[in-house]
């Protein structure tokens, strides 16, 4: 993806051992978090193109991929959606030394 030049914008939930998370321009990343104990959230979703990819790394380990334009572009409506509801993105851990 970096090597590609490809960018991302994520939503996280918001703790201790996620600081990697953060936003960082030799990344290409953009993080914006959300608190997980008001909204527990343990699961991965990833959008590319038409696919929607719903990971689980909690035993059962598992997930699923649905492939449907239509699916893909209303999730992708949801996630811009809480991109905009959630405010300022993180700041950039490259420019704080991390």
């Amino acid at each position: 993806r970096i090597q590609h030049r490809i960018h991302v914008r994520m939503i996280a939930v918001r703790n201790a051992s996620n600081q990697t998370w953060s936003s960082s321009t030799k990344d290409l990343r953009v993080s914006k978090m959300f608190d997980g104990k008001k909204y527990p959230f343990n699961i991965e979703i990833d959008l590319v193109e038409d696919k929607i990819m719903l990971i689980s790394a909690y035993k059962p380990v598992g997930g699923i991929i649905i492939q449907n334009k239509t699916i893909a572009r209303s999730v992708l409506s949801l996630f811009n959606l809480m991109w905009d509801l959630l405010g300022a993105p993180e700041p950039d851990g490259d420019k704080a030394g991390h």
